[in-house]
């Protein structure tokens, strides 16, 4: 009787250890934003950190990044945009960096509302190159698709126009509603410490940042309602209106992404037939961090 009692309780305790550490993980609050660098708007569904680089009247390029790693990965890129005479607006998806964690589904939709209302709050009226990474790139995508009229170019880095390559352990989190949230929880961080630290080419300062990430709440259950809902779905339809806009096109790839599926390349080039390509030779699927020379030198040129 004991030792099944014991049993039980070693059970629930591994069952509802990770829930209670990430109820433990301090929240996104004015606390730790006092660490960053950049504005805040106070949006409709929450706080967003963004920062601007470059000279007011240079020509909009909008940022937006992927998945897991926020804005900072944009800096080294921002900068060479900058230093071009952009106007270069970074900012932070929810649920990552310095923004608000809100609840709910994490769909494109969302994250273009997110998009939208930032632009509002900065007065950005006029035409704007969008440079999407990831994730991100869909997120660009949407919001170009939706607005042809404001778009004079779409850059997307490593996009996820048709998911993710996905293993057993991510198809477990995506499909399973408790259990999915439960590994999560459990093991990602495990799992994401050590894909960060194997990675040879990052920075350590961006290393570093990522790693961070995990220990705020909410980030977690971002992540894994983005892989449940922003990319559950093909973004062929996105494209298409793109192409009929007649809005143009860069697609930069990295030759080693264990990322996005190798059949991407094929698929934004049926979608968009007068889409341009460059690939970055030796990269991986952090490839705006590890090369950001190559990408900055890829984009000035579509800006050009």
């Amino acid at each position: 009787m004991i030792t099944a009692l014991v049993s039980l309780a070693l059970v629930l305790a591994i069952v509802i250890w990770p829930f209670y550490r990430e109820r433990l993980r301090p929240e996104m609050d004015d606390s730790l934003r006092g660490r960053a660098v950049g504005q805040f708007a106070e949006l409709p569904a929450g706080t967003t950190h963004f920062q601007f680089l470059g000279p007011e009247n240079g020509p909009l390029v909008v940022c937006v990044h992927g998945l897991t790693t926020p804005s900072f990965m944009w800096h080294a890129i921002a900068k060479s945009l900058a230093d071009a005479g952009a106007r270069v607006l970074i900012y932070d998806l929810y649920g990552r960096g310095y923004s608000a964690r809100p609840e709910g589904a994490q769909t494109t939709a969302f994250f273009v509302t997110q998009l939208t209302h930032l632009l509002d709050h900065v007065n950005a009226r006029q035409h704007m190159t969008l440079l999407g990474y990831s994730m991100g790139a869909r997120i660009a995508a949407n919001f170009a698709a939706q607005h042809p009229d404001r778009t004079d170019a779409i850059v997307m880095v490593a996009p996820a126009l048709s998911g993710i390559v996905e293993n057993r352990f991510l198809e477990t989190v995506r499909r399973w509603r408790f259990f999915g949230r439960w590994l999560m929880l459990a093991d990602y961080p495990r799992r994401f410490r050590s894909q960060m630290r194997r990675d040879a080419a990052a920075p350590q300062a961006i290393v570093d940042q990522q790693i961070a990430q995990l220990d705020t709440k909410g980030y977690l259950p971002a992540i894994r309602s983005s892989l449940r809902h922003a990319l559950r779905h093909s973004a062929q339809g996105d494209i298409r209106r793109i192409a009929r806009a007649g809005i143009p096109t860069l697609a930069i790839w990295a030759e080693d992404d264990a990322v996005i599926p190798r059949t991407t390349i094929g698929d934004l080039t049926e979608w968009y037939r007068d889409a341009q390509h460059t690939v970055v030779k030796g990269a991986g699927h952090g490839l705006p961090y590890t090369h950001p020379n190559a990408v900055a030198d890829a984009i000035i040129g579509q800006l050009d």
